[in-house]
């Protein structure tokens, strides 16, 4: 009696199952089996019916079957693969990205489609509409199916054995489709060409299989990261992390500023900081994917948990339209991200992220990170107000720190957790900020002139100590590229110096990590593409005291650029510099000219400057001729006048220390004291 079983049970398992099963497939296989064909018998039996009524639609009898067949051939073959190409064209992009979704959206559109079939017999006059629309959305609900059942298919792959498991993919559609074919045949003859029926019996299969689709994806386990399931690991990981402290803090401690922040405000890097004896307990709390398949949700905007996916993080937002009119917000984007491979912009409903075109997989894991740290930001009631822009840039620098502190941990855990980080993919649309001048592409050497000076620079110092010449090496590389230092440049400095090679999370083998350190530390290094005069406006007490704004102010009308920023010409550079250590003749510029590098490089203090001297300056330097460098009004720094509202007004004699001084005088300490004053009458 067992033999007999035996037998047809390993004849089903030959026929449906791949070989090797279960070791030769992933979890939750048998699950995913069961439930898709639940779903194929339940559309199979729904054609049927549809097809059917389709039919009687557009004759209302059998004696105009033979036209209604025609007719059906038609729009079946002819607009159903129309719509297929028209969709396909506008979405197909979308299929890697949200798999899951596409799926679950193929049997809600392979229904809706059905339904539409079937109300033709409600609505004939409206045939060839109700029909053609059906047959359009019937190829779309086909394409996302196919399309998406083989990325199923490849993440149960445990043997190499993806054309088995592909082949019984099918044998087990064609088995359930018969059973649904005869179901549906059945259907057909009970109810004849009742409507009312017609439609019950459609909304029970139609549930039917929306429910066993629903069912379905969530018992595939997918290890690939898409935005949803990245969000509610980086959400997990996040949860688990230790709360450290809260109160009135700023950036961490060593950075160039510290700031006093309203009550309440909490410090991001401390809170996520990772202790070594919790980064076991957080990698064990992170769930695998099968632990995530129940709780990726199909539908993200629809069936998420609002708690963990609120705000919305949307990536490829372009980046004019977020900083349309706010340019204070672009100058505290660039800075604080300017080391970054992408950088966040904050609203109150939604975080939006600009990834750049050489983002890799790293620079993604921990723009989420940062992006999951300022939604709970948000939902702790801070507001991120573009117009407070001081506020704004604290937070985005606390965030991006925790991020970056986090993201080594957080990518091991993922990895032993069975997550595959090598790719990730987060857009739909591959809507990135280019840099075509610096990337790890582009090429950068010295000349032979300026290897000359390398040599000698590096001569300067003791074999084991070349690395301090770093410096003055970067300054060659910057003067020979036109005032800025690019990634190739900062390589070049590396190798020549031939730094000691030091490793990174135990991965990456970075050796040029220490020139970063130094170029991205001093300000005198531009790390993006200058103008051939780089004019920088002194800032500090003494400038602004004698009227630095107003040289600010002037320039900027002068150039129609903003601090930070390059005119269209390529010609000037506008920055801000502090104390240029020349406060006797306030206010001032410094200009670096890189116009003809190395060689001709030059570095000129422009003093006791008006606002017309400055706009003066800048037109001399246009028509290509030099401006006198220094004091604009007097020699050196003696005592001849000085800046006035914004004139420069020449010294009197008795002004200055070249004549007596008008007083007010010390009184005489060894005369007697004046009479106290008289009572009054």
């Amino acid at each position: 009696m067992l033999r007999p079983v035996r037998r047809v049970r390993k004849t089903l398992q030959a026929t449906f199952l791949p070989a090797g099963y279960p070791t030769s497939v992933g979890s939750n296989y048998l699950s995913y089996t069961l439930w898709q064909a639940v779903t194929n018998f339940a559309t199979t039996a729904n054609g049927v019916l549809a097809s059917t009524f389709l039919l009687y639609s557009v004759g209302l009898g059998a004696g105009a079957i033979p036209t209604a067949g025609a007719l059906n051939w038609v729009l079946k073959d002819g607009l159903g693969q129309l719509g297929t190409l028209l969709f396909g064209k506008a979405i197909a992009h979308n299929f890697d990205i949200h798999s899951k979704t596409w799926y679950f959206m193929s049997f809600l559109l392979l229904s809706t489609a059905t339904g539409l079939e079937i109300a033709t017999i409600l609505a004939p006059s409206s045939f060839l509409i109700l029909g053609s629309t059906a047959n359009m959305v019937k190829g779309l609900s086909w394409m996302a199916g196919g399309s998406t059942r083989s990325v199923f298919n490849l993440s149960f792959v445990r043997d190499n054995n993806i054309a088995d498991i592909t082949a019984k993919n099918t044998s087990q559609y064609i088995f359930a489709s018969l059973f649904g074919t005869t179901a549906g045949v059945s259907i057909c003859a009970y109810i004849g060409q009742s409507a009312p029926l017609a439609l019950l019996c459609f909304s029970g299969l139609a549930w039917t299989a929306i429910y066993s689709a629903y069912r379905t994806v969530k018992a595939i386990p997918l290890p690939t990261l898409n935005s949803t399931r990245l969000q509610l690991l980086a959400a997990r990981y996040l949860k688990c992390i230790r709360t450290s402290s809260t109160g009135l803090v700023g950036f961490s401690s060593g950075s160039y500023m510290s700031y006093q922040q309203p009550p309440g405000y909490v410090s991001y890097q401390q809170e996520y900081e990772v202790p070594e004896d919790e980064d076991d307990t957080c990698e064990l709390e992170l769930p695998s994917p099968l632990d995530l398949a129940h709780q990726d949700p199909p539908l993200p905007w629809v069936t998420a948990d609002r708690r963990i996916l609120n705000p919305a993080i949307h990536v490829g937002t372009q980046l004019d339209k977020l900083v349309q009119g706010q340019p204070a917000l672009l100058v505290v984007l660039l800075a604080t991200f300017r080391f970054q491979r992408y950088l966040l912009v904050p609203e109150a409903s939604a975080i939006h992220m600009v990834l750049h075109a050489e983002a890799a997989p790293r620079d993604m894991v921990q723009a989420y990170l940062q992006a999951c740290i300022l939604r709970k930001c948000i939902k702790a009631g801070v507001q991120l107000s573009h117009d407070n822009v001081h506020e704004l840039r604290i937070i985005l620098h606390d965030t991006l720190l925790a991020a970056e502190a986090l993201t080594p941990p957080f990518m091991r855990a993922l990895a032993r957790q069975g997550w595959q980080t090598e790719k990730i993919v987060v857009e739909a649309h591959r809507r990135r900020a280019r840099c075509p001048d610096n990337n790890w592409n582009t090429e950068f050497d010295f000349t032979p002139a300026n290897y000359k000076k390398v040599a000698e620079i590096i001569a300067r110092y003791p074999p084991n100590y070349k690395a301090s010449a770093c410096i003055p090496v970067l300054d060659i590389a910057q003067q020979q590229n036109k005032g800025w230092l690019s990634l190739a440049a900062m390589n070049r400095v590396a190798k020549v110096l031939d730094m000691p090679e030091i490793r990174v999370n135990e991965v990456l083998d970075m050796p040029e990590i220490r020139v970063y350190e130094v170029a991205t530390f001093y300000t005198m290094f531009n790390r993006s593409k200058m103008g051939k005069y780089h004019v920088m406006i002194c800032g500090t007490t003494p400038c602004r005291l004698q009227g630095a704004q107003h040289i600010e102010h002037a320039l900027v009308d002068k150039l129609g650029i903003h601090i930070g920023e390059t005119t269209a010409d390529g010609m000037f550079t506008l920055g801000e510099m502090e104390c240029m250590g020349a406060c006797v003749n306030a206010p001032m510029i410094a200009i670096a000219d890189y116009t003809t590098g190395v060689e001709g490089f030059t570095y000129n203090y422009y003093e006791d400057l008006t606002p017309k001297d400055a706009c003066d300056i800048i037109d001399t330097l246009r028509k290509g001729e030099k401006p006198r460098v220094g004091s604009q009004h007097r020699s050196k720094a003696e005592p001849a006048g000085a800046v006035v509202k914004d004139k420069w007004v020449p010294a009197k004699g008795g002004e200055t220390l070249m004549g007596k001084p008008p007083g007010p005088y010390c009184r005489d300490l060894t005369d007697p004291p004046p009479p106290p004053p008289q009572p009054a009458a």
